[in-house]
This record gives C-alpha cells, structure tokens and sequence, in this order.
C-alpha cells in the first residue's frame, strides 16, 4: 500500500475482494492483508490517554534496519452514524465506517521521526497533543500508527484506542 496522492481523498483504501465489494471491512485488517507480502522491518507500539478534552499520544518504533523512518497518526472513528446518498437512494442515518477525524501527523506521508535515519535495534519516539472534538464518540475512536518507509509504503502499524489505549509492539 503506498501512501501517497494527487489530490483528496489523500488515502482510499480498496474495499473490493474478488470483484464485489465487501460488507463491513475492517480497515485495520485490510492494512494488515495489504502488508502481508511485505516484510515489515520495524515494530510499532501506541499509547494514548485523555485529560481536559486533550488526548497526549506516544508512538515508538524500533527499526531492525537502517531506514529513515516516517510515523502517520490518524484520528479515526467507526460506525458514524450521518447522511450518505447511494445513487438515487439517501440514508440520514448511514453508519460510516473508519472515518478519518484527523491526520495527526503534519502530512498523511507522515512525520520524520529521529534524525536523518533511525539506526537499527534502536527505538524512536514521537508525542502528540490532540484536541479532543465534541462530536467523537470516544468509545469508537482509535488512534491509528503507520510506519512509513521512504518510498511512501505502510512497513507496520498498530493502534490503540484514543481514550486509555495502550498497544504495545507486535508484529504483523
């Protein structure tokens, strides 16, 4: 899966398999069937906690190769209920998805995290500080970490629940 764009959407995901489209994907286990192929070379781990309507956010990565390593952080919300226009049809009350509240990261391709590169065998950490939107429905609401290796490719990711989420390193 390569993370990169023309224009917006700045990241679709294909939710068709074997030609039709899929009722109920989880984006989180496409993401992992889209890195299947690849090797993942570094670990992702996630924390998230939520005080005074802010959410702080901690991603480490630990590289086992030399890489320039970047981290997207997503904001993302599932079963949203809102309007949703099918052809001639329209819903009110649609539920949405895995929709994306916020990019965290200054750019969808992520931020750089360490210097130039991340050496191997050595961790990296980035904080976030994210204002909590009235509207989210916390208990839905995910923070996604995506490794981003130079060429614009997801390598790994993880996620926690944005409210007292904490997902430590694991492997695909």
């Amino acid at each position: 899966m390569n993370i990169t764009s023309l224009g917006f959407p700045s990241y679709v995901v294909d939710m068709h398999y074997g030609g039709s489209l899929v009722e109920g994907v989880n984006l989180r286990e496409h993401l992992y069937e889209d890195m299947e192929d690849n090797p993942s070379y570094c670990g992702v781990a996630v924390s998230s906690s939520v005080a005074d309507g802010i959410a702080s956010v901690t991603v480490k990565i630990h590289s086992e190769i030399d890489a320039p390593w970047r981290c997207g952080v997503y904001v993302i919300e599932d079963k949203v209920k809102y309007y949703q226009k099918d052809g001639m049809k329209e819903h009110d009350n649609y539920t949405h998805r895995h929709v994306v509240r916020e990019i965290v990261s200054a750019t969808y391709r992520g931020d750089r995290i360490g210097n130039n590169n991340v050496t191997a065998g050595t961790e990296v950490e980035k904080t976030y500080e994210i204002e909590i939107d009235e509207v989210w429905n916390l208990e839905n609401t995910y923070i996604y970490a995506i490794a981003i290796d130079s060429e614009g490719n997801a390598n790994n990711l993880n996620y926690c629940l944005l409210n007292s989420g904490v997902s430590d390193y694991k492997r695909k």
